[in-house]
């Protein structure tokens, strides 16, 4: 009689196999021409337009500036994840959350800073400033994704964790509340 469960041969093999084809493929997915740099013009544009819509010098309705600037970003997000998934065939974990939404360390750090020194000048009126710090923001935002690409490449197995959905929904609600309140307040 045949046994019902056949085990393998040499598991540990198996496995160094797996994780050497996982190794390979990783190697060879890529990102779509000018990835990094939209998500930097997406970024550059989206702390801009929450310095502008923030400032004082705003004229017509401050949520509007904030909404469209978030618009385009959302839009250059979706495109980019598209456009990644028909290039490669392939969803890698973590690219949506870490790379595009900027939940990584780096990334958060790239835009808080940015947005936060855009937001003071905008306040003041230094338009300099703020287009020089959203552009700092937008293209440490875009290195940041950069080098998560590229740690992920070299160790998909550490790097294919992304941010749950949930709790990106909850980050945006909290940051959309957020830019809400101080246009309200402001």
């Amino acid at each position: 009689m045949e046994s019902m469960s056949a085990l393998p041969s040499d598991p540990a093999g198996q496995l160094a196999a797996a994780e050497s084809a996982r190794q390979r493929l990783a190697a060879s997915l890529g990102t779509p021409a000018w990835f990094h740099t939209w998500l930097g013009v997406a970024t550059t544009v989206q702390i801009g337009a929450v310095a502008y819509g923030l400032s004082d010098d705003a004229s017509g309705p401050r949520l509007v500036a904030v909404a469209l600037g978030a618009l385009f970003f959302a839009v250059v997000v979706a495109v980019l994840w598209l456009r990644f998934r028909r290039l490669n065939g392939a969803r890698v974990g973590g690219l949506f959350s870490k790379a595009l939404m900027g939940t990584s360390n780096r990334a958060a750090l790239a835009e808080t800073a940015g947005l936060g020194v855009a937001v003071w000048a905008g306040l003041v009126g230094l338009w300099w400033l703020v287009a020089l710090a959203s552009v700092s923001g937008g293209v440490g935002y875009a290195v940041s994704a950069r080098l998560w690409w590229r740690d992920y490449q070299r160790d998909p197995a550490s790097h294919a964790h992304g941010d749950s959905r949930g709790m990106l929904a909850v980050v945006g609600l909290a940051t959309v509340a957020g830019l809400v309140a101080l246009l309200v307040l402001g």
